[in-house]
């Protein structure tokens, strides 16, 4: 009877002893907790395996977490650090499998704290024992690093596509501001005459008081002896009649031109042959003469075309002004 009481006494005590063992490996523990994070917070594949059950016991504030940085676009990357940040270190190093939260919305109601502590503490054991399957580890490793670099392209699109938009629409309020700019420059502007470049003048559309202008206008740019263009504009008009007695050898019917009230005298004349123009001042000096090269008083100063006036009426965008005279011009006696 003495030996198997013996027997139960020295297993009793071997199992004190292995308890005793326990407790100080414990409180070992316990103490290198506060003092050694970064071994708790080492890269390896029990920690792996350690973090991927607690993202995947967690997986209602992972999803929320998300879609926050989805929607608050200016605090997106810093959610995502947080996310990262806290997913794995806060499983390490308080050995919790869920967060406080978590855990409320997963507890029975019917449950006792107690089966809670139990749980946790079979996870915590359990997480300190190597894990049975590497390959089950690297498995959730890759899945883990897979789901952050998802979240990250994700989140880098998003951003894109916003700044984008923003540049977009700033460029397009730039356009339109600049084109409504111009708009209304261009209603301020006084519009431009285009007098000039829809009514030009030619020889089959002038009447004689607008060929009188035309080569009077002609003349007064061409040669020093014949009056000033810009006297007959003064004067409203020209003086327009036949010089009769005029010595002349080329052309006919000769027409004399001066700005009205401006008085007698010498009034210089033209003749025409239809194509050509002659223009003729009376005594003018035979040097002044331009042809060829003549003496006599009575040939022309100036030689040139309807055709020719009509061009350098055009050129120099004088139509109006000639018209004016030519309209206030008055048809004198012979």
């Amino acid at each position: 009877m003495k030996e198997p009481e013996n027997q139960h006494v020295n297993e009793n005590k071997k199992l004190e002893q292995e308890i005793e063992k326990l407790e100080n490996r414990l409180q070992s523990e316990e103490k290198n907790k506060d003092t050694n994070i970064i071994h708790h917070l080492a890269f390896n594949e029990d920690h792996l395996a350690q973090v991927f059950r607690f993202l995947t016991h967690n997986l209602i504030t992972t999803v929320v977490l998300i879609l926050i940085a989805i929607i608050f676009s200016a605090i997106r990357w810093y959610v995502i650090v947080l996310i990262v940040l806290v997913t794995y270190a806060y499983p390490l190093l308080s050995n919790h499998s869920y967060y406080p939260w978590e855990k409320y919305l997963r507890r029975n109601h019917h449950s006792h704290k107690t089966k809670e502590k139990l749980k946790d503490k079979q996870e915590t054991e359990r997480s300190k024992k190597p894990s049975p399957n590497k390959d089950k580890i690297i498995v959730s490793a890759l899945i883990i690093v897979i789901i952050i670099l998802i979240s990250l392209i994700i989140f880098f699109i998003a951003s894109t596509k916003s700044t984008n938009s923003a540049h977009s629409h700033a460029q397009s309020t730039t356009v339109q501001r600049s084109s409504s700019e111009k708009k209304i420059s261009s209603s301020n502007k006084k519009p431009v005459s285009t007098t000039q470049h829809t009514q030009q003048l030619s020889p089959a559309n002038m009447d004689d008081k607008l060929k009188a202008a035309a080569a009077y206008y002609y003349a007064s740019e061409h040669h020093q002896k014949m009056f000033e263009f810009k006297m007959a504009v003064q004067q409203n008009g020209l003086a327009i009649g036949k010089e009769t007695g005029a010595d002349y050898q080329e052309g006919t019917d000769p027409v004399s031109l001066m700005p009205l009230h401006t008085g007698s005298g010498a009034v210089p004349f033209y003749t025409t042959d239809n194509d050509n123009v002659y223009f003729y001042v009376p005594n003018a000096m035979p040097s002044e003469a331009i042809g060829e090269g003549n003496d006599d008083s009575d040939q022309p100063v100036l030689t040139t075309t309807w055709q020719e006036i009509c061009d350098l009426v055009n050129q120099n965008g004088a139509y109006e002004q000639v018209k004016k005279v030519a309209e206030n011009s008055e048809a004198m006696g012979d």
